[in-house]
């Protein structure tokens, strides 16, 4: 896979020691980072901002402040010019060599919607609190794909690779009460 191929759009609000974490997790632990777009929604402007784009290098938005939760991750939807992309909130982390391993599933599909990865929830200060993978490794669609994410699923988007144009073709993230249904969106991308 080309790193054309791929966009990281982090998505950020107020949360500034988190993002530095998250854009580290994408620039320092992988060994050749996509491009990286960060969409910055926070009620104000933050110097270190400027820090990190100088370290890193990523393409930088700032939003008005005031787009709501599901807004902004439609927002986000629109912003890579490629045909992948994985969307991480602020508190999202990669984990090492996730971009190398991710890149030669990704260079062999031509007609799939979402990547499901594992997950693992941990604290601020590196303790799981919880860890999924998915039972299988295969391509799967159509209510077999949507049947495979299961009870036990309860990953969201950002932790996921998903097309552009497919996430753009099923409407998007709907709103739920003032909150993007992550949830939603991603069942359908895995039935569609």
């Amino acid at each position: 896979m080309s790193s054309s191929d791929l966009t990281v759009v982090v998505m950020t609000r107020d949360r500034i020691d988190l993002l530095e974490k998250a854009l580290s997790s994408v620039f320092d632990r992988q060994s050749k980072p996509p491009s990286v777009i960060v969409s910055d929604n926070s009620t104000r402007e933050y110097s270190e901002l400027n820090e990190f784009q100088q370290r890193y290098g990523f393409s930088y938005i700032r939003q008005s402040g005031t787009l709501t939760a599901t807004d902004h991750h439609n927002i986000c939807l629109q912003l890579p010019a490629t045909r992948w992309i994985w969307l991480l909130h602020d508190d999202d982390e990669l984990r090492s060599g996730a971009v190398r391993g991710i890149g030669k599933f990704l260079n062999q599909t031509h007609d799939v919607g979402i990547v499901v990865g594992g997950v693992e929830d941990i604290t601020y200060d590196g303790a799981v609190t919880r860890h999924w993978v998915p039972r299988v490794k295969e391509t799967l669609r159509g209510d077999e794909g949507l049947l495979e994410l299961g009870d036990e699923w309860k990953a969201r988007a950002p932790c996921q690779i998903f097309g552009k144009q497919e996430g753009l073709e099923s409407g998007g993230f709907q709103d739920s009460a003032g909150y993007p249904s992550d949830v939603t969106f991603v069942c359908k991308l895995a039935r569609d």
